[in-house]
């Protein structure tokens, strides 16, 4: 149970993260956006809760396996340390990919 708790704790740090990146993108190219009322807003907000977490699950499916696997092995330090290390590197690279947005939309008017 202890390991469900952590899993979820970590998915849903980085369904923050999602939305935190989308709050910078959106501040940094709020000039491309002249309409977007607050209403919008919080549609673009809550329609994107679904798309950051189907991106989440599919990019952290061998993590989320990993942890689930009914096995002993996985209280062992360096099984451990391998997911750690494979949910830091495919959450690391996702997040940057999405932070390039900001710097990249003024230039083609379209995410990546």
């Amino acid at each position: 149970m202890l390991f469900i708790k952590m899993l979820f704790k970590r998915l849903l740090v980085l369904a923050a993260l999602y939305q935190l990146c989308r709050i910078v993108f959106l501040l940094f190219n709020h000039l491309y956006f002249p309409g977007l009322t607050p209403k919008g807003l919080l549609t673009i907000f809550y329609g994107s809760i679904r798309f950051d977490l189907s991106a989440i699950f599919y990019f952290n499916a061998v993590y989320i396996l990993m942890f689930l696997l009914p096995f002993n092995f996985r209280f062992n330090r360096v099984y451990r340390g391998v997911a750690k290390g494979i949910f830091i590197l495919v959450n690391g690279v996702c997040l940057i990919a999405n932070l390039a947005d900001v710097a990249y939309y003024p230039f083609t008017l379209r995410r990546t």
